[in-house]
């Protein structure tokens, strides 16, 4: 077996067929009933490290699945239970998390740029040092959240609900935000002291304020 497929989970070693092995290091889509078994595994066995990009495992349960460190990028969880899922360090690029839930989740350290998060239930998650570059956090729950020293450079947050979240140290600069539940006067002003752009709905027009 070569190196990279030997990094992959063996779905031939858990009962599978060649074929459906052979579908899996080629990156194509798992039928429903080896999705959720995948799913089964994961969770019991974790990834160590493993890679599952461009895997679609969209409305999977994972949740508690330890993740750490894993490659994920261009992934499809959406609608995904990530609930307390350990996601830090994971390569999670251009991934699909839209209406996710990940509550309690850990993703300090992930790599989520470009990534879609809109609709995801985030609250209490961590995020400390990871890197949201660009990301789309539109509508998303993130209450409690801890946002801290991470790299949120670029990224939409429209609507996206920040009460008691933490942002302490995150870098902020060309992240857009608007009508966001939880951002105060003072921290809507300190937030554009460090170059966060918000939406001047008060206009009524679709230009961006930047103090």
């Amino acid at each position: 077996m070569s190196m990279d497929s030997d990094r992959k989970v063996g779905l031939k070693d858990s009962g599978y067929s060649e074929a459906a092995e052979r579908n899996y290091r080629n990156g194509r889509q798992l039928a429903a009933e080896q999705k959720q078994d995948l799913a089964t595994i994961i969770r019991s066995q974790g990834l160590n490290g493993r890679s599952l990009s461009g895997f679609d495992l969209s409305g999977v349960d994972l949740h508690q699945a330890n993740l750490s460190g894993s490659d994920l990028s261009d992934i499809n969880l959406c609608d995904a239970n990530l609930k307390e899922a350990n996601l830090s360090n994971v390569n999670l690029q251009n991934a699909d998390l839209i209406r996710a839930n990940l509550r309690d989740a850990d993703l300090s350290g992930a790599e989520l740029q470009n990534s879609y998060l809109n609709d995801a239930t985030l609250k209490r998650s961590i995020f400390k040092g990871a890197n949201l570059t660009n990301a789309y956090l539109s509508d998303a729950c993130l209450k409690c959240a801890d946002l801290s020293d991470s790299n949120l450079s670029g990224a939409i947050l429209f609507d996206a609900d920040l009460r008691e979240c933490k942002l302490d140290g995150a870098i902020v600069e060309g992240a857009s935000f608007s009508d966001n539940r939880g951002v105060s006067k003072s921290l809507k002003q300190n937030l554009r002291r460090r170059g966060a752009i918000f939406e001047d709905s008060a206009s009524g027009s679709e230009f961006f304020d930047r103090a």
